[in-house]
């Protein structure tokens, strides 16, 4: 299997299929991360989009002495807190008009299970979410989160095992 690094140079090269490859390895952790920071789904499947458009845009700025994911990471959470301003932007111009608070998302329910996991996930703080998710699911190490998120390394560690320790306690009915 080639490194990201392989495939980002053979992408500058003008190799399409190497930006596919590097989709298919990492569009499941991008999509995590920005679920995790938008909570709905259907804004982190367009933004998945876009970040991978950024990437494209910006290859020339690729330095192949650091690792992709922790660059990719940070071009899909900026693409997530502009998509959250804007949609701050338009809730409260839509409140305004309508002199009402406008709701900021849905949640999505297909089973108890997967409401009471997303509600235990939700009730975590958002710091607490992205590290949990770049950990658990995208498999990131507490250094690569902190270059990421731009925190220490050991708060990236606190915050990761402090929301997992919540969501244990928040789900331990379901071991029942």
């Amino acid at each position: 299997m080639e490194s990201d690094t392989l495939l980002m140079l053979r992408h500058s090269r003008g190799d399409r299929a190497a930006m596919g490859l590097l989709f298919d390895r990492h569009a499941r952790g991008v999509h995590a991360l920005l679920l995790s920071m938008l909570h709905d789904g259907s804004a982190a499947d367009d933004l998945v989009q876009t970040t991978f458009l950024s990437l494209i845009r910006f290859s020339g700025d690729y330095d192949p002495e650091r690792p992709l994911v922790p660059w990719l990471l940070s071009i899909a959470a900026n693409a997530a807190r502009d998509s959250l301003r804007q949609r701050k932007h338009e809730a409260k111009r839509d409140a305004e008009a309508a002199h009402e608070p406008a709701p900021v998302f849905q949640v999505p329910s297909d089973s108890r299970v997967r409401r009471l996991i997303e509600s235990a996930f939700k009730a975590l703080p958002v710091t607490q979410q992205h590290c949990v998710s770049l950990h658990q699911l995208e498999g990131l190490s507490f250094s690569r989160i902190a270059a990421v998120l731009d925190i220490s390394e050991g708060a990236a560690r606190t915050r990761a095992h402090r929301g997992c320790r919540s969501l244990r306690q928040r789900l331990a009915s379901l071991d029942r």
